[in-house]
């Protein structure tokens, strides 16, 4: 084997380094535009089937902190799920620092992408070895539907980053 020679958690961190700028790039590049690929000037919602409007609702408690510092009791219901909890207190944190527009609002996404990609390759790196992570890193990185789901504020990519986190 190769790559015997490395310990196992350096050859996980050198696979990881090595697709890290590949991933950024992938999400970061139009992070404010719809629909990354084949979206469709007549339709808000491009391939991803999200509107924007799914977008704002799925993280309307983030908005209202950040823009008007209220807490209100009618969407208190947003904090009731750990992955709702998450979501909106790093989309807080994301609108306060970038501001209030598209690439703010959709960074945390990416954030959570990028942790998945990590704890679920560190899993499958004591499990499987250096080749199996590899190409769990590089499917994750070169597949259109997770590609998708980290550049828009869907909840779902939140639920399986607590996943990813607990394991």
């Amino acid at each position: 084997m190769p790559f015997k020679h490395l310990s196992s958690n350096k050859s996980f961190f050198i696979i990881l380094l090595l697709f890290t700028p590949i991933y950024f790039y992938t999400r970061l590049y139009l992070l404010d535009s719809n629909g990354p690929f084949f979206y469709h000037p007549s339709s808000d919602m491009g391939t991803t089937g999200i509107a924007v409007f799914d977008e704002f609702f799925y993280m309307s408690k983030a908005i209202f902190w950040s823009k008007y510092s209220l807490y209100d009791k009618y969407h208190e219901y947003n904090l009731s799920t750990p992955f709702l909890y998450i979501s909106n207190l790093l989309t807080y944190l994301s609108l306060k620092i970038i501001g209030l527009n598209l690439f703010g609002f959709r960074f945390p996404a990416v954030l959570s992408g990028f942790i998945i990609i990590f704890c679920f390759s560190k899993v499958i790196h004591n499990r499987f070895g250096f080749i199996a992570s590899f190409f769990f890193i590089a499917y994750l990185i070169f597949d259109y539907h997770f590609t998708l789901a980290n550049r828009t504020m869907n909840p779902n990519i939140f639920r399986l980053c607590v996943m990813g986190i607990s394991v």
